[in-house]
């Protein structure tokens, strides 16, 4: 355990105790979910070797007495396998996912966390050991700021010399408008690894049209390392949907420690990706709707392209029944870029629980590696409130590729909610 953590874990988990012991706790939420899984591998003394791995996902929020604004975060998962060769001798692990204590003022005016938590605003999205602060100023403009020691790096030569730090500036009218400058700054053993400015926005205007985006330019590289703008546009039944997003891999992926070796090799490769398209579709009532769908993917450097083009018709032809049925073409430079899709689905929402199916063919247009198909089938059931806020879920899944010859999975999960 390194120092920080030895001085952090203290002060996250001892001061909500004090703070909770203070102040009757008035609420209490728990999550529970346990999964196990099954698949099979080859390892290196065998083949088909059955791996079960048992996955527990805990949750627990505390909140105080009313008018105390203190409320209590923590969420963590742990994991014990059954193949010491496939999890190459660590079987057993967990992680603490975010734990941290907040206070709200009754107006929520100020918000202040402090402990691991996730920062997901402007163009910032991951998780620290550190403070968070966010002031609204009142109802026109606020403004938040984060620092601490990021928990990706946490495994990559310690923690000393690691900080990342940001925060954005928003301004907004009701319910018309937010735009916010956003500005990122992480340090990995005392180098710059990312040094990011962006602005996003959101626009809802009272007509029946809403469009977002986002745009980061990265200081390290000096380039736009990413644009993205979505809208949508409703005329009575019928629905627009275009985007267009772009990254620059250079930018995007940067090219630090913390950076895993196939996203080195795309950094490396300098590419730059654009993707547009648009969605349209027709709802005329709950029971009915059909969407079609166009994609066009393009890279400078390799200079390759693709079109996927669907069509979607979704149904509800019994309470409780959702079926669908999609057919696609995709429509590429490479081999593995020209199939066709055949997607079908259902779910059947019935008294203990659901039922559920899934299907999915692609038929390529040549042979990969001597197959020309791909498959995935699915089937899954579950119960709703068994007894004391208990649910489970089962599912077995089948795959077939040119990749791989056969993968069977299976997953149960138990669910446990508890509300005090």
């Amino acid at each position: 355990m390194t120092r920080f953590n030895r001085y952090l874990w203290p002060l996250v988990i001892g001061l909500p105790v004090v703070l909770m012991a203070q102040a009757a706790v008035a609420r209490v939420h728990i999550e529970s979910e346990t999964m196990i899984r099954y698949f099979e591998r080859d390892t290196a003394t065998d083949t088909d070797t059955a791996i079960v791995p048992i996955y527990e996902f805990l949750g627990i929020e505390t909140e105080a007495e009313e008018g105390a604004d203190l409320s209590l975060h923590l969420y963590g998962w742990g994991r014990h396998g059954t193949s010491e060769e496939y999890f190459r001798d660590d079987e057993t692990r967990g992680e603490l996912m975010y734990a941290y204590a907040q206070y709200a003022s009754p107006n929520s005016a100020f918000i202040a966390r402090l402990g691991r938590m996730h920062v997901l605003e402007g163009i910032t999205n991951d998780t620290l050991d550190g403070a968070r602060v966010l002031v609204n100023f009142n109802a026109f403009f606020a403004a938040s700021a984060y620092a601490g020691q990021p928990y990706s790096l946490e495994k990559i030569n310690g923690r000393t010399g690691d900080l990342i730090t940001g925060g954005r500036l928003s301004h907004s009218m009701g319910a018309l408008y937010d735009v916010g400058l956003s500005v990122k700054h992480l340090v990995n053993d005392g180098e710059v690894e990312e040094a990011s400015t962006g602005v996003d926005f959101v626009l809802t205007p009272p007509i029946n049209f809403f469009v977002q985006g986002t745009s980061v330019y990265n200081h390290n590289v000096g380039t736009w390392s990413e644009h993205y703008i979505f809208a949508q546009l409703f005329l009575g039944p019928l629905r627009f949907e275009p985007f267009y997003q772009k990254f620059d891999y250079e930018g995007f992926f940067e090219t630090g420690k913390n950076t895993g070796a196939p996203f080195h090799n795309l950094t490396e490769s300098a590419d730059v990706l654009t993707v547009y398209g648009a969605t349209l579709g027709a709802y005329y009532s709950d029971t009915f709707k059909l969407e079609f769908k166009g994609r066009d993917y393009s890279y400078d450097i390799s200079n390759e392209s693709a079109n996927y083009y669907s069509a979607i018709v979704t149904g509800k032809p019994l309470p409780g029944l959702d079926i669908g049925l999609e057919v696609g073409r995709m429509e590429g430079d490479s081999a593995d870029n020209r199939y066709t899709l055949f997607r079908a689905y259902a779910y059947d929402k019935i008294k203990l629980g659901f039922i559920s199916g899934e299907f999915l063919l692609a038929d390529y247009d040549e042979p990969i590696l001597g197959e020309d198909t791909s498959l995935f089938a699915s089937l899954g059931a579950g119960v709703d409130d068994i007894f004391w806020g208990l649910s489970a879920k089962l599912s077995a899944d089948y795959s077939s590729d040119p990749y791989f010859d056969e993968d069977v999975r299976g997953l149960l999960t138990i669910a446990w909610e508890y509300d005090k």
